[in-house]
């Protein structure tokens, strides 16, 4: 079997290489999968808070007492992590009624960090 006349370096590509071309084909198609698998969920806004307060009702909170607050910055500058803040309803918030979670963009997994 003959291949076409792709040249690299004085050679044709596929000879050049020492492997036919569907090895390289194959090859190329492995490693553009490996970065598509390795890519972020980009879980948007609303699954990453559906996810939060999937993670808000494990650890037994009650949501009804608690309202979801303005984070500075929810989505993180890596854009790796959103970040959900709760503070006690109603006002004023007594110290340490409050509790925030993230949720890895990434992975899916929420965390939860409780006041203080």
């Amino acid at each position: 079997m003959r291949y076409p006349n792709i040249h690299c370096g004085g050679g044709r590509l596929p000879e050049a290489l020492g492997m036919p071309r569907v090895v390289i084909f194959v090859l190329l198609g492995l490693v553009s999968w490996q970065s598509f698998a390795a890519s972020p969920l980009d879980l948007s806004r609303r699954d990453a808070l559906a996810i939060a307060e999937r993670e808000i009702k494990a650890q037994g909170i009650d949501l009804k007492r608690y309202k979801l607050s303005k984070f500075p910055q929810e989505l993180s500058a890596d854009r790796n992590e959103w970040t959900f803040y709760y503070q006690c309803t109603p006002d004023p918030i007594p110290p340490g009624c409050f509790f925030w979670l993230s949720v890895n963009r990434i992975t899916g997994v929420a965390k939860y960090f409780p006041g203080e």
